[in-house]
């Protein structure tokens, strides 16, 4: 599995696995995430290639120290259970050694995808992206922030999620 960045030529792809893969309360305008990356060398629209064939999606920030911070993380709809996800994660910490932090939905709370919530936290967890004591209340909703390391913190995901311009407030669970 590589990250390699986006091209022109990958937008409408990236797009379509976006737009599949997040509903639309949690999705920032494309257009605007393109934006964003070019005026924002730290914002990062990457792809995730294997075998040379885009396989999935990646938005997200170079902090310093070798940290990261992952806002978008999808695999395409039709290539889902293939093991893709878990690469594209042991990917993500080659890329960051020293740590990235992620959102991951919040549990327990009788949402109507709590099984898919469910799910999609367990596999993080499988793949050695742990939960924090941490929750971000922003404009999508309450998310587990969930990292690689302990070395990474609230702090760095509160200065990566305002390069996006989301204002977000932290508790501890």
């Amino acid at each position: 599995m590589r990250i390699v960045p986006i091209e022109e030529k990958d937008w409408p792809v990236w797009q379509t696995i976006y737009e599949e893969a997040f509903p639309l309360s949690e999705r920032i305008d494309f257009d605007e995430l393109v934006q964003l990356s070019k005026d924002n060398p730290k914002i990062n629209l990457s792809k995730l290639m294997e075998l040379d064939q885009i396989v999935g999606l990646l938005c997200h920030v170079d902090l310093p120290d070798q940290k990261g911070f992952i806002l978008y993380f999808a695999t395409h709809a039709k290539q889902r259970g293939m093991g893709l996800g878990s690469k594209a994660l042991v990917a993500m910490k080659e890329l960051y050694p020293n740590g990235f932090i992620l959102e991951s939905e919040q549990i327990g709370t009788q949402a109507g995808n709590e099984e898919q919530r469910q799910s999609r936290f367990k596999f993080y967890e499988r793949n050695g992206v742990k939960a924090s004591d941490m929750l971000s209340h922003n404009m999508s909703g309450d998310f587990h922030l969930m990292r690689s390391t302990e070395t990474i913190t609230s702090q760095d995901y509160l200065k990566a999620i305002n390069m996006f311009g989301i204002p977000a407030e932290i508790s501890q669970i």
